[in-house]
């Protein structure tokens, strides 16, 4: 009966474990909810592996994305999600006020496949907005988002220097952007009225919104950040066309499809990219600003669900090292156990190599493969061409023999290579700089993160063929089974940068897995010391060098990880302020609904009152926030959501019910 997180070896078969958990746990009583960390995979792992097993148990079962009508959720039976889908499908069923249809007759357990991305890697809060259209046909600020872009790059406001001119404050940034808006109406627009109107009542809160949601998006770099992606559709002769170019927010180096950039910031890249793509502007579209209705962390919903009095199980390669394990213990009370792999680890984990820059490590890519690689030839079949194919047996007699000549050329040539980069423009990098073995007959692909479900699962499939090199992102670290078949080496796989112990376990464990041989080879660009002793040592002594490059990375390792868990702490705290906040913020609606029961704009005003707050709290947080200011920063938001609710409460609320 109590929470277990457990250690299982990867590629020990996960993906089908966690259904099997899921269904003795299902046999115990309650609702459960099945978690996967790859919302790639989700669909295809439901409908391949979940779906039919849960069906031959005679067990209802349901595939819950963020999207999902309410109705579709299976109360005492087992339900696949992502925590990302489910945070979205349980705010949406609880602000449209159809939460009871999650109400179940027992415990609610949850089940999390690679538990540590739920439990320690979700640092975000998941925030709910409506649909585009329900809220305008046409965004009224369109127009100013590109001039916004304009004004953020005007030297006057990017002055800091007195000696260069004068230096604004806020108020002097508010007051030029403001005249800047009012000049370029008149010089652009012909001094349209709507426009003009429109600008006088914009309040200097949406003024800044609005600088400060460019300023976002000028730091935002494409295929590290966001990608772009076209939106293509068939016209009149069944030819596919560009509708539109998507930007698709990357966490992790992992496309987040459906989700969008918040707080204007959306916007403001979509005419940021306008301006710097004129031969794809047309297809560049500012969207409507959603409004933000509600928010809620990974741990939280894991906590509403615990109400509930259901058990929590989790299965993963790298649920945490003790001290994130003890964590957890006190923050929801879960042990750990570890399960022995059922055949062994046959990985062959290479010493790192050291490089000082991109071209260093793609240089020591290039000389890795070329110690593993042989020379490609042709396959080789004896076919009697005398030999009619008549029956069925015969057919598959030859497509046996096709498979063993394949098999046994297998052997002779390279084993597949698979790269996990920091991110897509570093993929691309390395990939293209890859392609002068195109010529010796190998195969090389680049996984961009635009791909198709259909086209991911070609590349994968490939990417365990002999000859074949693969370089991807951290996207292929989870979830992703690469079958090298019989190959005597199997796949050999390289990390092209530092990163946590977790990710790196999870980056090596796509090699050699269930029983399978492979290797694994991690090289990481470090800085050579800059001050003249250490620099002499450096580079005249190899044991100091090597000393020292594996300082640096340790070092960056534990600086990526207290990141992470301060970011997740902050996170945690300010979802359980808002919460709070969000509860009261019910309970006046509530009173406000029974003060006004047919008024049709009621719900309306709502939103735009949620939507104006939820803005403010989120400039209130700190986008920067350390150890050292870890403590200070979590104070300080809960006095600025004190003091904003109070405000908002008897502006708005209090208002409306007097």
């Amino acid at each position: 009966s109590s929470d277990i997180l457990m250690r299982i070896k990867t590629g020990e078969g996960k993906s089908i474990n966690t259904p099997m958990l899921s269904a003795l746990q299902w046999a115990q009583g309650g609702t459960v909810l099945q978690w996967t960390a790859n919302p790639t995979l989700l669909v295809r792992d439901y409908e391949n592996n979940c779906e039919p097993f849960f069906k031959f148990l005679g067990i209802e079962s349901a595939l819950i994305q963020s999207n999902t009508p309410t109705e579709a959720f299976v109360p005492d039976g087992i339900n696949c999600s992502t925590v990302e889908d489910m945070a979205s499908f349980h705010l949406a069923a609880k602000i449209t006020k159809k939460e009871k249809l999650l109400q179940t007759n027992g415990p609610v357990h949850i089940v999390l496949d690679e538990c540590d991305d739920t439990l320690l890697d979700q640092q975000a809060l998941y925030k709910l907005v409506t649909e585009a259209e329900a809220v305008q046909a046409n965004n009224p600020a369109q127009w100013i988002y590109p001039l916004a872009y304009q004004f953020i790059n005007w030297q006057a406001f990017r002055n800091v220097k007195a000696s260069q001119g004068k230096v604004w404050d806020e108020d002097e940034d508010l007051d030029q952007f403001r005249l800047f808006l009012n000049k370029q109406i008149n010089e652009q627009f012909n001094g349209d009225i709507e426009k003009q109107n429109y600008l006088m009542a914009a309040s200097n809160t949406q003024l800044k919104q609005w600088i400060h949601a460019s300023g976002v998006a000028a730091t935002l770099v494409e295929n590290k950040h966001f990608i772009v992606q076209p939106v293509k559709e068939k016209d009149e002769s069944g030819h596919e066309i560009i509708k539109k170019i998507a930007c698709v927010p990357l966490i992790r180096s992992t496309p987040k499809h459906g989700s969008i950039f918040t707080e204007e910031v959306q916007q403001a890249l979509q005419a940021r990219l306008k301006a710097e793509n004129k031969d794809q502007a047309q297809h560049i579209f500012i969207d409507s600003v959603p409004s933000v209705l509600a928010s809620q962390s990974a741990q939280g919903l894991i906590k509403f669900f615990k109400k509930t009095l259901g058990r929590l199980l989790g299965i993963s390669a790298t649920p945490g090292d003790k001290l994130e394990l003890k964590s957890l213990d006190t923050s929801i009370g879960i042990q750990a156990v570890s399960v022995a792999p059922h055949a062994g680890d046959k990985r062959i984990n290479h010493d790192p190599i050291f490089t000082l820059d991109r071209e260093g490590t793609i240089k020591a890519i290039h000389e890795t493969f070329d110690k593993i690689r042989r020379p490609v030839t042709k396959t080789r079949m004896d076919i009697n061409p005398d030999e009619d194919i008549q029956t069925y047996e015969e057919h598959e007699h030859l497509v046996a023999q096709r498979n063993k000549a394949i098999e046994e050329w297998s052997r002779d040539q390279t084993q597949p290579m698979l790269i996990v980069s920091e991110d897509f423009d570093e993929a691309q990098a390395i990939g293209n700089s890859l392609k002068t073995y195109e010529e010796q007959g190998f195969k090389i692909q680049i996984i961009t993160g635009k791909e198709s479900p259909a086209e991911l699962d070609k590349l994968i499939k490939q990417a365990g063929q002999v000859n074949t090199i693969t370089v991807g992102t951290a996207m292929l670290a989870k979830g992703i089974d690469i079958n090298p078949g019989d190959h005597p080496k199997g796949l050999f796989v390289i990390q092209s940068y530092p990163d946590t112990e977790r990710m790196s376990t999870q980056i090596a464990g796509r090699a050699a897995r269930n029983g399978k041989p492979g290797e694994w080879l991690p090289i990481y660009q470090v800085k050579a010391p800059e001050d003249t002793l250490n620099k002499f040592l450096y580079y005249v002594f190899p044991w100091t060098r090597q000393s020292i490059n594996e300082q640096s990375v340790e070092e960056l390792k534990n600086k990526i990880k207290l990141q992470a868990t301060v970011e997740r702490i902050y996170t945690q705290a300010i979802d359980e302020a808002q919460q709070i906040l969000m509860q009261q913020i019910e309970a006046w609606e509530s009173l406000l609904i029974e003060l006004y029961p047919g008024d049709p704009k009621i719900q309306f005003e709502f939103y735009q009152w949620r939507e104006a707050l939820l803005s403010e709290l989120t400039r209130s947080q700190n986008a920067n926030v350390s150890e050292r200011t870890l403590t200070e920063s979590i104070e300080q938001f809960k006095k600025s959501a004190n003091k904003l609710w109070e405000t908002a409460r008897e502006e708005k609320w209090a208002a409306k019910a007097e």
